[in-house]
């Protein structure tokens, strides 16, 4: 079976999906902007360098980036950045490999799922090119 663009039914649920996965990173960027201060402390609490600088990126990302896979505007370089960012972040809040107990069956939990939103970020970004 080929993919093709012009198929209502493959536009529709592609469309369905960019908003769904955008949506997480839209409704973070708007809430880490009505929390300014709490993003900066915790860029600073994990020693990244100049941590309102990242803390701006962030929002700018997540905002910008995820309103642009919605609206199919740059879409495959928007998801990948999203796609890596997520990595990234996810490597440095989420290390479940340094906990015991039930601490690491949570972040185990939480690093798996932003996984699958990486993994889902790259899919997107492959439509997209293919399209």
């Amino acid at each position: 079976m080929t993919i093709s663009a012009s198929d209502p039914l493959f536009m529709g649920v592609y469309i369905v999906a960019r908003i769904c996965l955008a949506a997480v990173f839209v409704y973070s960027g708007f809430d880490k902007a009505r929390n300014w201060a709490g993003v900066v402390e915790e860029c600073e609490a994990f020693k990244l360098p100049m941590p309102k600088l990242i803390a701006a990126g962030t929002i700018g990302l997540h905002i910008v980036g995820g309103l642009c896979v919605v609206f199919g505007i740059f879409t495959a370089p928007f998801a990948l950045a999203l796609a890596a960012f997520t990595a990234v972040a996810t490597c440095l809040a989420h290390n479940f490999w340094v906990h015991k107990g039930e601490r690491f069956g949570k972040e185990l939990t939480t690093a798996l799922e932003h996984l699958g939103i990486v993994g889902a970020l790259v899919l997107i970004a492959a439509l997209d090119m293919a399209l």
